[in-house]
């Protein structure tokens, strides 16, 4: 199979239209890095990459995202965008060593109703 890959110029931080309120993170190929898809979109990577499903990541007030953002980060990935992979703290529940210490944790856990 041929895959076309769209080349971009170097830049941090990328526009896709002049009005836009938020500015994207555009990842430039080159030859210094491996590159795989996931889900349709390519990453990439950084080293010892593993894949986690978004759903074993928990949310942080870092990872906020406007929705005028996400609309461009989807059309940029939709024009064959380019994106590296991000950093995870792989951790054990809340530093549990057995499921007493796991069902505490939970029950202080401000997002015990979805845990």
């Amino acid at each position: 199979m041929i895959t076309k890959f769209k080349i971009f110029e170097k830049t941090d931080y990328y526009s896709l239209h002049d009005d836009d309120e938020y500015q994207i993170i555009k990842t430039v190929r080159d030859d210094g890095h491996d590159y795989q898809y996931c889900d349709g979109i390519l990453y990439e990577l950084s080293g010892d990459d593993s894949i986690v499903n978004i759903d074993e990541v928990e949310h942080t007030d870092e990872n906020t995202f406007y929705e005028d953002q996400i609309e461009r980060y989807i059309e940029y990935f939709e024009d064959g965008g380019i994106t590296q992979t991000f950093p995870v703290s792989e951790t054990p529940l809340g530093g549990c060593q057995n499921l007493e210490e796991m069902l505490e944790y939970l029950e202080e856990s401000d997002n015990f109703d979805i845990a």
